[in-house]
């Protein structure tokens, strides 16, 4: 009787050592994606290096847009109204 019982102690204390272990797995885990985001109290810094390519029907690069050319920044304010008024 002692051996079942004692079985199941070293069941239960392995279940619970696993569990400790997954939660700090994860826990450093996401730890380590959190450090990597971009800060948000700069909007600019959170804007991605596009560029565009205009093709012609073969394939042919007709023109490139690099970087913020003719781009801009719109407040999200004035980006709503223009949403909801459906004009741009």
């Amino acid at each position: 009787m002692a051996s079942k019982f004692s079985k199941r102690i070293m069941l239960g204390h392995s279940i619970i050592a696993l569990c400790c272990a997954a939660f700090l797995f994860v826990g450093i885990y996401i730890q380590g994606i959190w450090k990597e985001l971009p800060s948000i109290e700069n909007p600019n810094a959170l804007l991605a290096r596009q560029s565009l390519v205009i093709q012609d029907r073969n394939g042919n690069e007709l023109y490139r847009f690099y970087d913020e050319e003719d781009r801009r920044l719109l407040h999200s304010d004035i980006f709503w109204s223009l949403f909801y008024s459906g004009s741009p």
